[in-house]
């Protein structure tokens, strides 16, 4: 909790929530996304070889902890001209993660609310006082932000592209800093647990992972040639990747909406102004309903043409980014990361989960987003 709380995107009303959208797509246009390839491939040669040293030294990795640590990297350095260099480190505080705490105790919170008064008093009441753990990373983007503000930035950085704009759109230096940490802390969480589903998902499904590592290899046969406009192309990397969204994605939580000041249609009902909405994501994925064989990792699906056997997947439901004006503002930033760290990985190594975890996403339990133990791997060069 903070007071005052940082103006941020996800904390504004809708006209103001409109402004800052607008000012913020820069960091995200199709131009400033080209710019950040070369970081991103950069942060990516990176990990590879710090799993390469591990490899050779014949140890199991927790993999979803270096990828947590690439791409807070990552963000870090496009947000604030600046990389954490937490990767280099490899030896994170603790603490660096522990906004899932905070995600998890808002979620308590958030469920409260429905709950009669004076059973959320009496709950209150006597509930554990625990003192609260400092934030690092929120710290470190904040201490970031204000020294970034006293420099000048690459052209593309997210504060050179917030800081522009007419008086109008202009953002505030709160604003700035209440953004800078929202993207950091949604944009690493999100995407390295997107990651790390596609190589438990590989690693779950032998075939699926032989045939992706076989695409890749012939396709690209030097790493240099994993560029971001012929991975776009690739369309068995690209049918792994909405597979593993789909059935793990990121944030499963139900995502909240509200109708406007007139009556709205919604699955054929009439709802009245000012009605709250939502869906499960992860319902919605994995529903057989809506998909062919739900439960199965088959990324054949989301081939063009369209297989026969697929013709009843309503592949509209699909949309783990969100929809609509409030959809992610990230979404081409994170498929650059999921498809340059994902070909990378593939490309070098093959992974083996350990027998700890085998079952690495059965009975996780959600707080916005997956409540995940260590992914921990075996891993051998190619």
């Amino acid at each position: 909790m903070q007071h005052p709380g940082p103006a941020n995107i996800s904390t504004l009303n809708d006209e103001d929530h409109h402004r800052l959208r607008r000012v913020q797509l820069n960091a995200f246009s199709p131009r400033a996304l080209a710019s950040h390839e070369v970081h991103v491939r950069h942060h990516a040669s990176d990990l590879v070889s710090q799993i390469r040293s591990s490899a050779d030294a014949k140890t199991v990795v927790d993999i979803f902890l270096r990828l947590e640590l690439l791409v807070t990297d990552i963000i870090s350095k496009l947000v604030l001209g600046e990389s954490f260099a937490l990767l280099e480190k490899d030896d994170p505080q603790p603490g660096h993660f522990e906004v899932f705490s905070v995600l998890k105790n808002y979620t308590y919170a958030r469920e409260m609310m429905h709950w009669p008064s004076i059973l959320r008093r009496a709950v209150v009441r006597f509930m554990t006082k625990k003192p609260a753990t400092p934030n690092h990373t929120m710290w470190m983007t904040r201490k970031a932000t204000q020294k970034r503000f006293q420099q000048a930035g690459d052209e593309y950085d997210y504060i050179s592209c917030m800081q522009r704009g007419s008086s109008k759109l202009k953002m505030s230096e709160d604003e700035i800093r209440g953004s800078t940490t929202a993207f950091v802390i949604a944009g690493s969480e999100t995407t390295a647990t997107a990651i790390a589903a596609t190589i438990y998902l590989l690693c779950k499904n032998p075939g699926v992972y032989s045939a992706l590592t076989h695409s890749i290899r012939s396709d690209f046969p030097l790493e240099s040639d994993m560029t971001m406009p012929r991975l776009v192309q690739h369309e068995q990397l690209n049918n792994v990747l909405q597979e593993a969204l789909r059935l793990y994605p990121p944030a499963p939580d139900n995502l909240f909406r509200r109708t406007d000041d007139n009556a709205s249609l919604v699955m054929g009902k009439s709802l009245p102004p000012d009605t709250s909405v939502t869906m499960n994501v992860w319902a919605a994925n994995t529903s057989a309903l809506n998909f062919h064989r739900p439960d199965e990792m088959l990324p054949d699906r989301w081939s063009s043409p369209r297989p026969k056997e697929f013709e009843g997947d309503d592949r509209g439901v699909f949309n783990p980014f969100g929809v609509g004006p409030k959809d992610c503002l990230g979404k081409g930033l994170a498929w650059m990361e999921m498809r340059i760290v994902v070909a990378y990985l593939v490309w070098h190594f093959q992974f083996e989960l350990t027998p700890e975890s085998e079952a690495w996403m059965d009975g996780q339990k959600v707080f916005m987003f997956w409540e995940k133990p260590p992914l921990r791997v075996k891993v051998m060069t190619r």
